[in-house]
């Protein structure tokens, strides 16, 4: 990466902690249908990523979203605090070295507006109340007649993985977050910071992460399609490519 990526991102960690005094939002107890959706598609990414979770190259990034992403948690401070950060990086980052930045942000709002969306057919046309069924999710993607949008979630992900596993070999990454421990604490920032470094470390792992943003492409599409297609299974996919 650029140095002018790595100047900025150090001016931007001398800054973090003026935001110590920042209105956060309120750690809270998990919506129960948002609670209900995540620990369903936890299951659901178990069952599409068997054998990625069996391989030990791939296990720490698909443990990274089982846990991080998609676990039955709270994680408004933390998205807060990534679009600050994000704001306050780009104060300090050319716009042409912010690319991978503003996709992460951007990943993270369709992320939670999309499940938001789904959430609420769920419940309010399909009355889910304490159980969600495989039929129910994908009778609820179509109800929610956005394709498009889920394609375009779907390759900013592969995208995203891409570039984020190429990027966590840089031999820059790992100072620059060491440097960030002792601002971030002062500032607030631990989740953010404790979540860039779980990232980091399940990425570097990967040799290969186009390996791994090729088989997610791939297999969310394949189900993408087959539920509008109106497959019976369409989580059932007959090979793992």
């Amino acid at each position: 990466m650029p140095d002018e990526f790595f100047s900025g991102v150090a001016r931007a960690i001398q800054h973090l902690h003026l935001g110590k005094d920042r209105v956060r939002a309120e750690t809270k107890e998990l919506d129960p249908g948002l609670a209900l959706l995540r620990e369903w598609q936890a299951n659901r990414l178990k069952f599409t990523y068997r054998d990625l979770l069996e391989d030990r190259r791939y296990r720490p990034a698909c443990e990274f979203f089982l846990n991080e992403v998609y676990a039955a948690r709270d994680f408004t401070s933390r998205d807060q605090d990534i679009e600050h950060l994000y704001q306050l990086a780009a104060r300090f980052i050319p716009e042409q070295f912010l690319a991978l930045f503003k996709a992460l942000v951007e990943l993270n709002r369709m992320t939670s507006q999309l499940d938001n969306t789904l959430l609420q057919v769920l419940i309010e046309k399909l009355g889910m109340k304490t159980d969600l069924t495989a039929e129910m999710y994908a009778q609820a993607y179509q109800f929610c007649d956005n394709f498009a949008d889920r394609k375009y979630q779907i390759e900013l992900l592969a995208a995203v993985i891409h570039d984020v596993g190429a990027g966590a070999r840089d031999p820059l990454i790992w100072p620059t977050l060491q440097v960030a421990r002792i601002p971030a604490g002062l500032g607030g920032w631990n989740e953010m910071y404790d979540f860039a470094v779980h990232g980091y470390q399940a990425f570097r792992a990967m040799r290969h992460p186009e390996v791994f943003a090729n088989a997610i492409e791939t297999r969310e599409m394949q189900i993408l399609e087959r539920i509008y297609a109106g497959h019976p299974d369409p989580f059932a996919l007959s090979k793992l490519s």
